[in-house]
């Protein structure tokens, strides 16, 4: 188990980094559709973070983290990366669980 686990507030910013870089490509690229998706499962997990009386009931549906590698791995890493960390987050808030707090290479600090 881990030791260290993350603060909201760390959450959020994750979060955050990830709705950035999707409205960027959303004004750079003519695939709008499928970044317009991402954008949607982004803010619902914001707003189920900020508890804004979201239900959670929907967390399972999020797909970004299958997104992330069939779509972005091999030619935006950057992208790839920040919706992972995203879907790390939805793995844990869809058990109830507290967040651990991950190094550089993706490793739980323990």
């Amino acid at each position: 188990m881990a030791n260290k686990y993350m603060t909201v507030a760390e959450q959020i910013n994750w979060i955050d980094v990830a709705i950035t870089l999707t409205v960027k490509r959303i004004n750079t690229t003519n695939d709008v559709d499928l970044y317009n998706m991402i954008l949607c499962q982004l803010e619902y997990i914001l707003s189920c973070l900020n508890d804004n009386g979201s239900s959670r009931g929907r967390l399972s549906d999020i797909n970004i983290g299958q997104l992330a590698v069939r779509e972005f791995e091999q030619n935006d890493e950057e992208y790839c990366d920040a919706l992972k960390k995203s879907y790390f987050i939805v793995h844990y808030m869809m058990g109830g669980l507290k967040v651990p707090v991950i190094d550089n290479r993706g490793n739980i600090v323990r």
